[in-house]
Formats: structure tokens, sequence, C-alpha cells
């Protein structure tokens, strides 16, 4: 843990990167990239569970805002500039959505920028390892890579690196794509033993932010040293077509949490409510001349893409160096100036076009067709994973026995009832189906090894219940409707 000195500003230009932790004592304020050593600084009495956060990761699977499991233990602000002196500047981007031009101009800017980021990035380094699937972010990444490569521009030996089932489209393609361009690649066995251990990842060196389905092979790269540089392209959609979650930035809605199982203890929850929408209230009050749809891209920046999906990558970090391409300011404020109308699919197409057109013979992993094109898509698996079925035939009996032992009971944070219920329905679905119920019981898992490993308590006091508890009753009847449904699909 390092002390923030006089005149020293703690700052953060891309919207990927690390944000690391932070917390203010009496004579300054401290700061790490590193979980363990944050945590290491705080007393037993600071070591305090920060409610609103556990409602965040129920509502949402990741945190919002600032905000760590650890009562005033924060992560520095997304796009911020922060001074020893207290200081805090905030920067927003402009222009946004207000030009237009051709896709085929939009690609030939882009593929000026991704070269310029990706060329900064690997200089000085002997390896570059790119995780590679079958999706069209990583392989516009590879297409950027092997240009420079071709052009001497880097010297690095590159690799490529792909998990998942072996007959699995990101598996298949990736594969393909190493052997077009001569690079070695690395499979990275994805199986029911890698997800148990992520558990413990999850919760040691990652501060229990993530739950483990999203850790997958990354603790692949343990094995590296500091003389390489893995390479990842997990912001290509969200800066690159303007997609999130398959969600267009378009159609973005604000954030406004709802937990849906309602497991969270009922006396806790009109507070930690309050305290989220708070939160959430003054991120967008921070952008005063930003409009409702630029708003809504910064909140899935901010808290999804940054919390969530960067977090989880961000595991590396603790054994090699790591990029996330897209997530320079010179490229996201180029591809944020368009409007949205124009940040599509095409664009990717003309840059692959342009620089690396074999690429589009391939099949893109999410539909098993050739990009932009339609069909019945090839015979390959979609899934590239089976976290359902490991969860609930390999890791079942290990989440039981942390969701429910006594230190669980102690913290007062669940309704214990209501969760064995909602563990006991989730056992029921099908059992192939990673459902939002699983991964979020699998967090709770995660949370509860935090708590027991790090030594946290919590501020909570068990308070009598009333007798009927409709929100409670509403996410049971929400679950068996689900579960039932589920279950008549899987059998017709």
């Amino acid at each position: 843990m390092k002390k923030l000195m006089d005149g020293q500003i703690l700052m953060q230009n891309n919207v990927g990167g690390l944000y690391p932790y932070m917390f203010k004592k009496e004579d300054g304020i401290y700061y790490s990239d590193q979980c363990q050593s944050a945590v290491s600084l705080l007393s037993e009495e600071e070591r305090v569970i920060d409610e609103a956060s556990v409602y965040s990761m129920l509502c949402y699977g990741y945190i919002c805002g600032e905000r760590t499991l650890i009562r005033n233990l924060f992560r520095l602000p997304w796009l911020t500039e922060f001074h020893s002196s207290g200081e805090i500047v905030h920067h927003s981007v402009e222009p946004y959505n207000q030009e237009e031009s051709p896709p085929k101009e939009i690609a030939k800017q882009l593929i000026a920028a991704l070269s310029k980021e990706i060329r900064e990035q690997c200089q000085n380094y002997d390896h570059i390892y790119l995780l590679l699937s079958g999706g069209m972010d990583s392989r516009v990444v590879a297409a950027i890579l092997r240009q420079l490569e071709k052009n001497g521009e880097i010297q690095g030996r590159i690799h490529a690196v792909t998990w998942g089932k072996n007959n699995s489209r990101d598996v298949v393609y990736a594969q393909k794509i190493s052997e077009l361009f001569q690079w070695e690649w690395h499979y990275a066995e994805l199986n029911e033993s890698y997800l148990l251990s992520n558990f413990e990842l999850a919760a040691v060196k990652l501060g229990a932010e993530i739950s483990p389905a999203h850790l997958h092979r990354f603790n692949w790269f343990e094995r590296l040293g500091k003389d390489s540089i893995v390479l990842a392209g997990s912001y290509g959609d969200s800066i690159g077509r303007a997609e999130y979650s398959s969600v267009h930035a378009s159609r973005l809605k604000p954030h406004c949490p709802r937990e849906r199982y309602s497991l969270l203890n009922t006396e806790l929850l009109n507070d930690v409510d309050a305290e989220l929408k708070e939160e959430l209230a003054q991120f967008r009050a921070r952008y005063k001349e930003a409009s409702y749809e630029q708003l809504n891209e910064y909140e899935m920046q901010a808290h999804y893409l940054r919390r969530m999906l960067g977090n989880a990558a961000n595991l590396i970090m603790n054994w090699t160096h790591f990029y996330q391409a897209f997530t320079a300011k010179e490229v996201f404020t180029l591809m944020w100036k368009y409007r949205h109308t124009v940040r599509n699919d095409q664009i990717y197409f003309e840059l692959l076009q342009m620089i690396e057109p074999k690429l589009l013979d391939l099949a893109w992993a999410r539909t098993g067709n050739k990009y932009g094109g339609d069909g019945e898509g090839d015979t390959l698996s979609k899934k590239h994973h089976d976290y359902g079925l490991w969860l609930r035939r390999h890791c079942s009996d290990f989440m039981e026995e942390h969701l429910f032992n006594q230190q669980m009971h102690k913290l007062n944070l669940f309704d214990m009832k209501q969760l064995a219920f909602m563990y006991k329905e989730w056992r029921k679905e099908p059992a192939a189906i990673h459902s939002k119920l699983g991964d979020r019981l699998s967090w709770i898992t995660v949370l509860s090894l935090f708590v027991n490993h790090y030594g946290l308590q919590s501020r909570s006091q068990r308070v009598k219940r009333s007798i009927i508890d409709i929100p409670k009753l509403k996410a049971k009847i929400y679950e068996k409707t689900y579960r039932i449904g589920k279950s008549i699909q899987y059998k017709a």
C-alpha cells in the first residue's frame, strides 16, 4: 500500500485499465493495485462489510460506482484525476453522438487508432499473448496485431490463448485464426475443477467483486513472467460497435436497482436501496452537460465493464502485464463522437475487409454464420462452457457448506430461509442452465470465503420481521415459475 504524496495525482485516462483501491487515513490517502495489500492496511474495527455493495452485487452481479465490499475502502473513480489535496476532476467526452461518416471511413480511422494503441502497448515485450475467441472483438485485435507484425512494427513473439469446450465455436475458430497467422496457439482447458478453484481466486485476489464463472481460465497466465504482455479485446463490442450485452447503446436504460430473488434481510433493504440509488445519482450528476444517451453509456462503461468484465480480466495483473485494447483515449473518443446510427456491425466488416479479409471467411461464434450473414449456422456448439452443470454437479456441496455456515448466519445480511429456498429451487432447475440465480448463489459463496479470509464483520442487527413479506413471496413465485418453464422447455 502506497501513500499519495503531496502534489501527486492518481489518474486513469483509459475507460478500461486498473483502478486502484484507495483508503483515507488521518495522515493522508493510501492506494494499492492489489486487494490483499489494501485490506492489510485496515484494522479489525475497519473491516466492516458495505451492505450497499452487497445489494449492488445481488442486483447486477457487479458493484456500481467506487464502492467495494468493505466500507470506506473505495476504487479510483472512472476517468478521473484524484489529487493528493483531495481535489477530484471527472472527465467527460465531447463531442458525443454527433457526427456521421461512411463505415469505410470510420474503419480507416479505427485501424489507425487501434494500431497506435496496440503498437505502443506491445513495445519491449518478448512475448505477446492474445486472448482469442471466435468473437469479433478479439478477431479485430488479431487483425491489427497481425498487420503490425507483418510491417515489422512489433518484435515480440505472438501467441494466442483460448479456453472452452473442445467442440465449441470459440475454440475451433480461434485455432483456425492462429494457424492462418502461424501463431503458437495455446488451449487452456476449461472444466469443473478450474471453476471450483475460481471461488478462492475471486475471494482473495479480487475482493469478492466477481462471481467465479467470470474468471474462466484467467489463472492460465500464472505461468507467465514479466517479459510478457497479455492483450484482450473485451471492450471491443462496446467501443467499436456500441453493443452492451447484445443491447445497442441507443437502447440502453439508466441503472435502476432491483434484487430479483429477495435474498437480503428485509430490515436492510430500504437503507441499502437508498444508498445505491444515491451512488448512481451522484455518478450521473458529475456530467452536467452530458445527454441522456451519453449518461446511459457512461454507466455501462463505469459500472458494468469496469467493475465486472474489466475487473475479472485484471486478475492477470497479479502475474504479468495486461492490457485491454479499445480503451485508449484516442480510440474511445474517436468512436463516441459518431452517432449511434453509424456505430454498428458494418464498421468491423469494413475494417477486416481492408486489412485481413480472410477472417471474414470464418464464421462468427455468436451465429455460426459468416459475419453479417444469416442461416442456420454451423453444427459446432455455441456454448464454450457448462457452468450450470459444473456448479450443480461438482461445486454444490462446496457452495452449500459456505452458504449456510455459522459465519453467514452471524452476518445477518441475508434472509437465511429465503436463501435456503432459492438454493433448493436452483438445484431443481435444468442442470445445463447457468441461470442468474446460480450466478448469485455462487457469488454469495465467494463472499463467505472473503469474509472468512479477511476477518470481516457486519453492522447488521437481527430485527424481527413481519409475518408476511410480499417481496420475498413474489421472488419465490418468480423462481418457481422460471424453473418450471425451463424444465418444460428442456423436456420438449
